[in-house]
């Protein structure tokens, strides 16, 4: 009964034939780094993990982690219902976020992300936040308790003379001081 499965280095596929998913129903953390995803590789279609706890994502570029977001949001609500901890680090978020991966995992309470330029799940989730105040209703990751932030390698825009002065924040700092205030807001 395996609870904990870590996939790091490269996978190929030598087989054209189709392969049925293998279902991992004890599986509780699930750690991909991205590098196994580098030849197209579509990891749910080889593992069915709907128990899952805990993804850790590692490194993994926009396109791999858009088909991820997708397969999450197109498995509601028959998987990822137990999902508490999502971990991204030093992944590439796309413009092409939207609502379905916040509604296909609800139980989401322990955010961790690296920062940068784009910020592009932080937007998602202050725009959604927003709405739930005006409407009000509950937000998206209604159990979200912790949000943890690495900002290493990331340098803010630390503009002198004409632009930004150095004392304002970023526009980052901005919208992340958004992001809690709206929690903070919604309860």
């Amino acid at each position: 009964s395996l609870v904990t499965l870590h996939l790091r280095g490269f996978i190929e596929l030598a087989s054209q034939t189709p392969i049925f998913p293998i279902s991992l129903l004890t599986l509780r953390e699930l750690v991909v780094n991205g590098r196994v995803l580098a030849n197209g590789l579509r990891l749910f279609d080889l593992i069915s993990v709907p128990n899952i706890e805990t993804l850790v994502l590692e490194d993994v570029k926009a396109h791999p982690l858009a088909s991820i977001h997708k397969y999450i949001a197109r498995s509601f609500p028959i998987a990822f219902q137990f999902l508490r901890t999502l971990r991204y680090v030093r992944c590439e978020f796309g413009a092409d976020m939207d609502v379905h991966l916040l509604r296909a995992t609800p139980s989401v309470s322990d955010l961790v992300l690296t920062v940068d330029k784009n910020m592009h799940l932080i937007r998602l989730l202050v725009n959604t936040d927003k709405q739930a105040a005006m409407y009000s209703c509950p937000p998206m990751w209604p159990n979200l308790r912790t949000l943890t932030l690495h900002t290493q390698g990331y340098a803010g825009h630390i503009v002198g003379g004409g632009g930004v002065p150095i004392n304002e924040p970023s526009s980052t700092m901005t919208l992340l001081q958004d992001l809690v205030a709206s929690r903070i807001a919604l309860g």
